[in-house]
């Protein structure tokens, strides 16, 4: 007589493991996630990518300032100011498509931990365009985020 439990049969079961107490473990193989809880190692080219968006971004809220001088300027509904807020939800719409590309490859906690890297881009653009003074005050807090997302960002 043969017995049921000695006999080779090909089942999903067959393919898992078990650890020394018997519970069944998932193959990498057969769980494409994996064990893992986060993506792969982040490495320089997604950080670049990272901060290309961010740019992006900071640029909108920039071009977001210069269409509310156009409401002052045109009013409301003038072909400008709708121009120039169609301007400020394309630019939105084509961050967004590349802000969650991004998230695909990095961690949510490393991209909105390097999202804040942003305040340094407008700073940078508010100085620039706008002729706002900058002082030592925002200067000591942008050292204290950007330092935050290095340890954010360090150990990954």
């Amino acid at each position: 007589m043969k017995n049921p439990k000695s006999s080779p049969k090909s089942s999903p079961e067959s393919n898992s493991k078990s650890d020394p107490a018997g519970n069944s473990m998932s193959s990498p193989e057969s769980n494409p996630a994996g064990s893992r809880t986060g993506k792969a190692g982040i490495n320089w080219r997604h950080i670049l990518m990272l901060q290309i968006v961010v740019f992006v971004y900071s640029m909108i809220s920039m071009l977001s300032k210069q269409v509310s001088s156009l409401i002052s300027a045109y009013g409301l509904f003038s072909w400008q100011t709708v121009c120039g807020v169609g301007s400020v939800f394309l630019a939105l719409a084509i961050y967004a498509f590349f802000w969650q590309k991004i998230l695909k490859r990095v961690d949510l906690s490393v991209a909105y931990a390097n999202k804040a890297v942003g305040l340094l881009w407008t700073l940078l653009w508010s100085s620039l365009m706008f002729q706002e003074t900058i002082s030592a005050g925002n200067v000591l807090g942008l050292v204290i985020i950007c330092a935050g997302v290095l340890v954010v960002t360090g150990n990954e």
